[in-house]
């Protein structure tokens, strides 16, 4: 997708290089569609079952809003690098995960939503690009993050970028009631504080002789989840004629045919 095929001028970026450009509500979107598409899928049936049956939340109104939620943090970049030819999004997912934390438990239930692992998926899904030396790069001032106090209307790029999504507006009535929104927030106090989920997370994964196995199983199925509908949606941005997709998005892309795919998997005959 490049010029974010001739749309209005992005408030949020989900990729920017050059001429090639995508605003995050065509991200954002096109994830969304793909998990519609899955609705009646193998994986989604089954993660109903497990979330329905252990925390009385639904697997796929989680993956909803952990796509809607997951590239929050680019609102960040976007305000600090947006003039650049190119932006990195080092690091994104630590301010996303952090405002899933912050509007809590209950407001998350009222969707219908498992916050544990909403939070679990968003802070993780990049975890293949090792999480702790992400969450550094703002705890180091890789960013010059101790010198950014960020004003809370600053985020208001992410609504403003998402406004055709009904889903969107008691995320922001939730998001303007908080005392933090009142503040200007910051940056490196977003790292540290998410380094202690993550922490937390790797306790009970690893260490935790009475880590509920349930819980462990629904954050690694909204993980999966997160982790394959973002990235499809991701390669569809290069899926031009003249494009090349790595092997990794082509895994993607087969893993969700097979699993998120509309057609129903019969067993082998042996």
């Amino acid at each position: 997708m490049t010029a974010s095929s001739g749309s209005a001028e992005c408030a949020v970026y989900s990729y920017k290089d050059g001429s090639s450009v995508e605003c995050l509500r065509e991200h954002v979107k096109e994830a969304l569609r793909l998990l519609k598409d899955a609705k009646n899928s193998n994986a989604v049936k089954y993660g109903e079952r497990a979330f329905s049956s252990t925390v009385k939340t639904s697997y796929y109104s989680t993956l909803k809003y952990a796509l809607i939620m997951h590239d929050f943090g680019k609102t960040y970049f976007s305000r600090m690098f947006g003039g650049r030819d190119r932006i990195t999004f080092t690091g994104h997912e630590i301010i996303s995960a952090w405002i899933v934390e912050k509007l809590g438990q209950r407001f998350w239930k009222e969707l219908k939503v498992a916050f544990d692992p909403l939070l679990f998926s968003v802070l993780l899904h990049h975890h293949a690009m090792d999480i702790e030396s992400r969450i550094d790069y703002f705890i180091n001032n890789k960013y010059n993050a101790n010198k950014v106090i960020i004003p809370s209307e600053d985020f208001r790029g992410f609504f403003e970028e998402l406004r055709d999504l009904e889903e969107i507006r008691p995320i922001e009535e939730a998001f303007y009631k908080l005392d933090e929104a009142k503040e200007r927030i910051s940056v490196v106090a977003m790292a540290e504080s998410m380094k202690e989920e993550l922490k937390s997370f790797h306790w009970h994964l690893t260490s935790d002789p009475q880590s509920d196995s349930k819980m462990d199983h629904l954050r690694y199925l909204a993980l999966f989840g997160l982790v394959v509908l973002d990235n499809v949606a991701a390669s569809m941005r290069i899926k031009t004629k003249d494009s090349v997709r790595s092997v990794f998005q082509l895994s993607m892309e087969q893993t969700y045919r097979t699993y998120f795919g509309s057609t129903q998997l019969t067993a082998p005959q042996l």
